[in-house]
């Protein structure tokens, strides 16, 4: 009976092949939509489509790709700090974190283990992983990164698990792999961004052109910090977030740099509590964002872009000293308990002024305050153009 319908059916045909059919263009450009875990996986899919992952010119391997939704919602509910539910979050919490973990390591594992590391070109690589991941695995990947693929900008990037905290409430940072990197290796680098990770010399990085800094520790001195602005020499975009500073330095940052080349500077919840420009002639962009209680201008002449916006300060302080003169454009946010500005006339007004926001002005203040920051003995010779002002109600609204 089954030799019967055989006959009846005919001979089984051949199914074509039309994943091999797609030119590598239309492959590749298929792949590099795709997440950087679900396109490696596309090499089980025809031999065809084996080699295409190695030519994605950017790789990312981050654990909150691997995380589950839940995960940030168990965050949220952890930290509402309930009794109850305390010991089932956190069980929760170390289940999803070691799942992602090993999916992160068997990722990087599987990259490192395939032939042809030599042969592949990426310009991007971007890392994400919790501190308790075995760092020898990131270590080889970003050496071979570096070295062998040709990689020129570099994020690594650690998050804090929940059972590898220090007594002080820290993550242990992740020691970056310098001495693994040659020479060669280092001079191509032209971005790098280290989150909670320990920082290399960075003079010997020689074509550095932007640098981002996170999660650096507390016990981070400001004098490593200052170096910065003197160490890298090709430096235009240096961002630092939520970077410490022991207290018993006073908290207080001096750029003193005029051989500088840094064009952009971004200073976002840092523990800076004074910060004063002495010297950094090429700076064009500024923004401060956090705790900063203190602004001192020197030599800026390049200073275009003012981006100030602070909160969380226990009593307001006079924050613009001697105004930049080339500032075309300013953006003032009053925001927090108590208000980070006193309403007075300043020593120097801004009089190259052309855009000027302020936002959340306090209801108690005169509208005409603004105009201290505008008027000067002469009259402007560029009048401002742009004015926007906004009470914190509308704000609210806006928002």
């Amino acid at each position: 009976m089954a030799k019967l319908r055989r006959l009846v059916r005919g001979p089984r045909t051949v199914r074509e092949d039309r994943l091999s059919a797609l030119s590598d263009d239309l492959i590749l450009l298929i792949v590099s939509r795709l997440d950087t875990r679900t396109a490696l996986s596309t090499a089980v899919l025809s031999r065809r489509w084996a080699h295409i992952p190695r030519e994605l010119p950017a790789l990312d391997f981050k654990v909150s790709d691997i995380l589950p939704p839940e995960y940030d919602r168990t965050i949220d509910l952890r930290e509402r700090e309930l009794p109850r539910e305390t010991a089932l979050l956190d069980g929760l919490m170390a289940w999803w974190e070691i799942r992602s973990t090993k999916a992160f390591t068997d990722g990087i594992t599987s990259v490192l283990a395939t032939d042809g590391i030599a042969c592949r070109r990426v310009r991007t690589l971007r890392l994400e992983f919790f501190c308790k991941t075995d760092g020898g695995f990131v270590d080889r990947l970003i050496a071979a990164a570096v070295g062998a693929w040709g990689v020129s900008d570099l994020e690594v990037v650690v998050r804090p698990a929940l059972s590898c905290h220090h007594d002080d409430g820290y993550a242990p940072p992740y020691w970056f792999p310098h001495d693994l990197l040659d020479d060669g290796g280092r001079s191509r680098l032209r971005s790098l961004t280290l989150g909670n990770c320990t920082l290399p010399p960075l003079h010997t990085y020689e074509a550095l052109a932007t640098l981002v800094l996170q999660d650096l520790a507390a016990s981070t001195p400001v004098a490593v910090y200052e170096r910065l602005f003197n160490d890298c020499k090709r430096l235009e975009v240096l961002h630092l977030k939520s970077c410490g500073c022991p207290e018993e330095e006073f908290e207080h940052l001096v750029v003193d740099a005029p051989g500088s080349a840094i064009r952009e500077l971004l200073v976002e919840e840092c523990a800076f509590s004074h910060i004063t420009l002495r010297a950094a002639p090429m700076l064009a962009r500024l923004a401060c964002l956090g705790r900063t209680t203190m602004i001192s201008f020197g030599s800026v002449p390049s200073l275009t872009h003012v981006n100030l916006t602070f909160w969380d300060i226990e009593k307001p302080y006079v924050f613009l000293r001697n105004p930049p003169a080339a500032t075309t454009s300013l953006l003032l946010w009053f925001a927090g308990p108590s208000r980070w500005v006193l309403p007075r006339h300043l020593a120097t007004p801004f009089r190259g002024l052309k855009r000027l926001l302020v936002a959340d002005l306090p209801s108690n203040w005169d509208v005409s305050w603004p105009r201290v920051l505008l008027s000067s003995p002469p009259p402007c010779s560029r009048p401002c153009t742009s004015m926007w002002l906004s009470t914190p109600a509308r704000s609210q609204e806006r928002r």
